[in-house]
């Protein structure tokens, strides 16, 4: 039977087709490729004698060295370091003052306070508000944050602080662009095997891993997509889920423990510049604060959220670090307000 006409110009229609997109596609991956070869190499970046990086930890994946100094190296703005006892970047904890207040700040880099002085820090910040507003109360802020940690982490540190000294208040940070994707990273490898721990977010599929290693032009859709591919990752609903239950199992630690709690959500910095990337950001988000306010409501605890504070002063201020997503000082300082206006004062006088 001989094929119709038609049928045979349809054929030729798609082997024309697909031969241009072959073509497009070669065409694409050898621009890529002759770009790449015309760019000067990147350098390598050089490390000083003075840089500090964490050490492994079977509890809490990673760690600063205790009693260090240095510059801790990441992303475009260097943080001068110096950690106490615990390994946190906080002076040593003072044993001798009794009674003291002790707020305990939980969380990840913005805690930590990445990229700015260890004194505009806004852990450092509330503290020098408390005692301004209150003379009388003798108080110690804890940071305790630590680049990259999730709510698992956070649990984890609480108790290792606990062995240590007492807490009576704990502020719980929530950053919303990444402790989703963080705890569900995390708990991959907890709790027995956290100095195995491995950034990646997924698995990669063998077939991509090989067309990967061979195709520029797959690198660079690759690298040009990944902020987007984990912006949606983060929203998903296994990594709320693994979010959910780590936020449980920490404000469970601070019940049984008799600790008042504060948390603070962190939204991502493209949720304050505005427009349709803003609403967008923001949709992916929803999941992930719905289910910090739901956790919050059934623990009884206080929240606020950080993104009133920003966008109250976003015209204003330096709200972030320059091509960074994290806190300039101003920022820092208006979270630090935030948060001591949201701690009740008899909180702040149980130790009057």
């Amino acid at each position: 039977m001989r094929a119709r006409p038609g049928f045979i110009h349809f054929l030729q229609q798609v082997g024309v087709s697909a031969l241009a997109v072959l073509v497009a596609v070669l065409s694409l991956e050898l621009t890529v490729r002759i770009v790449r070869r015309l760019s000067p190499p990147e350098r390598a970046e050089t490390r000083s004698v003075d840089s500090i990086t964490c050490d492994r930890d079977s509890l809490l994946g990673w760690i600063f060295p205790a009693s260090s100094r240095g510059l801790f190296r990441a992303g475009p703005h260097p943080t001068p370091l110096e950690t106490n006892e615990l390994g946190l970047r906080n002076p040593p904890i003072n044993l001798g003052r009794e009674p003291c207040l002790r707020i305990l700040v939980l969380g990840d880099s913005y805690a930590f306070g990445w990229g700015v002085q260890k004194d505009e820090a806004f852990p450092r910040q509330l503290e020098a508000m408390i005692v301004e507003r209150y003379p009388g109360v003798s108080v110690e802020v804890l940071n305790a944050g630590v680049p990259g940690y999730g709510l698992y982490q956070q649990r984890a540190m609480l108790e290792r602080v606990l062995s240590h000294v007492e807490i009576d208040i704990v502020v719980s940070t929530f950053s919303l662009a990444n402790d989703p994707a963080d705890d569900l990273r995390i708990l991959r490898f907890a709790p027995d095997r956290l100095t195995d721990y491995s950034p990646e977010l997924s698995r990669r599929n063998p077939v991509l891993a090989w067309v990967m290693g061979r195709s520029a032009l797959a690198r660079f859709v690759d690298r040009r997509t990944s902020a987007m591919r984990f912006k949606i990752a983060n929203s998903s609903g296994e990594a709320v889920d693994a979010a959910t239950k780590c936020m449980n199992e920490l404000l469970s630690a601070c019940a049984e423990h008799g600790l008042r709690v504060l948390q603070v959500s962190i939204p991502h910095r493209s949720e304050i510049a505005g427009g349709w990337k803003a609403r967008l950001v923001t949709s992916l988000s929803k999941r992930a604060r719905d289910m910090q306010n739901r956790v919050a409501e059934q623990h009884g605890v206080r929240t606020i959220d950080a993104m009133e504070t920003m966008l109250a002063i976003a015209d204003s201020a330096e709200t972030y670090l320059l091509n960074d997503s994290h806190w300039a000082p101003d920022g820092q300082r208006a979270v630090a307000e935030a948060v001591l206006d949201a701690l009740p004062e008899e909180w702040l006088r149980a130790t009057d």
